[in-house]
């Protein structure tokens, strides 16, 4: 005979609280792993615009010290007496600007002697050069008044052969014909090997010379950029901070001041 069983309440009952729990734990490490909302704020309180690449200024007000990012010193070259401030601290400069004007008599006195001694060079080296040529030219007058009396005593001696072999002159006076054009020909060869030596001496000669205006030429134009130097100009782009100056004492014995 059949026995009657009981219905299956309790097997379903488990079935569904599994599928709870796993709905559960699976939501759990979903939002676990979102990440975080960005933050919201109210739509009236921000500024919309696109990105540019570019220096952002930021206005800040308060109480504090002004910092600069970048500080440049401008020294002066050449010590020298303040005469004349064109710029006071917290100006704006360009480039160029002018910011102090100083002077020293000792730099001055040095840039015009070394204008006088190159002066002096240069005239020598006028002098030296003309005096050269003048030599080498005087050099060329001999050579060719010594070739002509070569020539003509040599012309005399051919002569004297035919005369000789005709027996108008003695074999005395022949000889002494002779020994004259052969005189004159060493002449000429020495007056020749002394015009070489006078041409190749000019070169070397005006080098030394040349030389000599060169170097005084480098030191009367770096004379010139420390007088120019005095007038201590800004070299880029700011705002001029402080200007301090340190005492100095020249040769003279005389104080001044030197900005840096």
């Amino acid at each position: 005979m059949d026995i009657p069983r009981e219905p299956k309440k309790k097997r379903k009952k488990y079935v569904y609280g599994g599928v709870a729990l796993a709905t559960v734990v699976f939501v759990t490490v979903a939002l676990g792993n979102l990440k975080p909302a960005a933050p919201s704020v109210d739509r009236a309180t921000v500024y919309m615009d696109s990105v540019r690449r570019g220096t952002m200024v930021r206005q800040v007000r308060g109480p504090g010290t002004l910092v600069p990012e970048q500080i440049r010193w401008v020294p002066a070259i050449t010590a020298g007496r303040v005469e004349r401030k064109f710029v006071d601290p917290g100006a704006e400069v360009e480039p160029g600007t002018v910011l102090l004007e100083l002077s020293n008599p000792e730099v001055q006195l040095e840039l015009l002697e070394a204008e006088r001694q190159l002066s002096a060079v240069q005239a020598e080296l006028v002098n030296l050069r003309t005096t050269l040529e003048t030599q080498r030219l005087n050099q060329e007058g001999v050579v060719a008044t010594t070739r002509a009396q070569y020539l003509e005593t040599k012309r005399n001696a051919e002569a004297g052969v035919e005369l000789a072999a005709k027996g108008l002159i003695a074999e005395a006076e022949l000889a002494t014909l002779r020994e004259r054009a052969d005189e004159f020909r060493i002449r000429l060869d020495i007056e020749k090997q002394r015009l070489q030596t006078v041409t190749q001496a000019v070169g070397p000669q005006l080098e030394v010379q040349e030389s000599q205006v060169a170097r005084l030429k480098n030191i009367v134009q770096f004379q010139r950029r420390r007088v120019g130097s005095m007038r201590v100009a800004a070299g880029t782009r700011g705002v001029l901070g402080c200007c301090r100056v340190k005492r100095w004492r020249g040769s003279s014995n005389r104080s001044g001041s030197r900005p840096s």
